[in-house]
Order: structure tokens, then sequence, then C-alpha cells
């Protein structure tokens, strides 16, 4: 449930003060602690449940946070795919100069159209595979960003979404079997123009990714290790891509692709 190292500390400083508290010691080996006096194992109830209920407090607001970004990452990956949308379908064919040439009127008697087709948007196969060791069993949702620039110099989670072309989430209910999770979807031509591609986690509960393959119309996109880890934690799994743990952040992205638009 406690993934971070202070709400562990804190809550077992609680939890051993409570029980103090309500037995009057605590032993442990050769250890005791505790008291026999009423107001002393009062005091150290009372304590003990306040740093308890601390942890546990801590952990909600941390928790909250992170399926906000999931949220909040899902909710711009949806309007990145609108807006993309939108412009592909505004692009205007010009008209001929030439007087003489018509239009040909469609068979609803309509205005003739002066939009070009819209492209065709582009089915997106995602394979992630998960290794024995290196992270974790985690079961929190992996993030896939199509992005216009590097992770590298980010100041923080949210400013993924200023360089984020398309973003892709795989969650648990997505997994094939317990080391493998898989995705089928259609996104807009646009992510074709991909530079970096990036594999992120923004909760705490380490996932030990092996590898990412990404399929655009059925042809080889991305086929790639996800070692080594961004940031030289190559021990570690892909997790901590959150404000309250940004300096410890793991996550993984590809080299500068071909295809990049820039």
């Amino acid at each position: 449930m406690f993934d971070a190292p202070f709400e562990i500390a804190l809550l077992g400083f609680g939890v051993l003060l409570l029980v103090a508290g309500v037995t009057g010691k605590v032993q442990a080996r050769e250890m005791s602690f505790g008291t026999n006096h009423p107001l002393a194992r009062l005091v150290l109830g009372i304590v003990g449940a306040g740093f308890a209920a601390t942890a546990i407090i801590f952990y909600v607001v941390q928790d909250l946070n992170v399926m906000r970004l999931v949220d909040e990452f899902v909710a711009r990956s949806a309007q990145n795919v609108q807006e993309a949308t939108e412009e592909t379908s505004a692009v205007v064919v010009p008209q001929s100069p030439d007087p003489n040439v018509v239009d040909p009127v469609p068979s609803n008697g309509d205005t003739p159209s002066t939009l070009a087709p819209v492209p065709a948007d582009v089915s997106v196969e995602v394979v992630l595979e998960r290794g024995d060791g290196r992270g974790g069993k985690s079961d929190d949702s992996i993030m896939i960003v199509f992005s216009k620039d590097s992770a590298a110099e980010l100041g923080g989670p949210e400013e993924l979404y200023q360089q984020m072309i398309q973003g892709l989430t795989l969650r648990r209910s997505d997994q094939q079997d317990d080391r493998r999770r898989h995705l089928v979807t259609t996104l807009p031509p646009l992510v074709r123009d991909t530079c970096y591609v990036q594999v992120v986690n923004f909760g705490d509960d380490g996932w030990a990714g092996q590898s990412v393959r990404v399929y655009l119309d059925g042809q080889s996109f991305l086929d790639a290790p996800l070692y080594p880890r961004a940031r030289d934690r190559a021990d570690n799994g892909i997790e901590h891509f959150n404000v309250k743990n940004w300096d410890d952040r793991t996550y993984w992205e590809s080299t500068r692709l071909p295809g990049c638009a820039q």
C-alpha cells in the first residue's frame, strides 16, 4: 500500500507508539519500550494515532495527485486528438483560376466542396513487456507519450503536455497476462511526426519495463528495450513522474526518431 519511505517510517512509528499506549509495553527480542503510567500511556496512544493518521493522509493526498495527473493526461490526449482532427479537416484546396473550368456539382445539389479529403486516422498498436526485475510488478497506469521534444529538461510533469503530440494510457485492464500490456486504437496522422517517445509512470509503484513496440497501420514504428532508463537509474522501475518525487523520477525515452517533423 505504502511506497514512499517517509510514509512507511511515519506509520511504523505511529503504530509503535499506539501499541505502547494501549498495552503499556512493546518488546522486540531483548529491547522493550513503554510505561505503566496511565497518563503517559494515554499520551503515547494519542501521539501514535496522530502519526499513523498523518501517514495515511499523506498517502491519500499523493494518491489523489497521481490520479489527477493520469486524468489530466487522458484529457489532454483526447484534446490533442480533437484539435488534430479539426486542423486536418480544415485544409482548403485552391479553386482553379480558369473560368472555363467548372467544379463538379455533387449529386445531392449542394455547393461543391472546397475541402481536401481528410487524411485517414492511423491505426496504432502498442505492446509493453515487463521483465523479471529492475522495478517491480506495478499496477499503475503506464503512459506512452508521442512528443515533439526530449523530456530531459522538463521542470515538472505538467510541462510534458506542452510538447506532447499524442498520448496513450495503458492501464492494468490492458494487460494480456502478467507481463504484457496491449492496446490497439486510432490516432490522427500527426502521430507520424513524432520526434521522441517517452514511457512514464505518474505513480510511485515502480514498473519493471523491459521493451516497447509500436506499430502504425501495421508497420513497425518503434521496437526498443526499455533500457537504459533516463536519468541513469538503470536498476529502478519506471516511476515517480510526479511533483512530489520529481528529483527521483525514472522514465524511458527513445532516441530521436527518423520521422521527426522538426
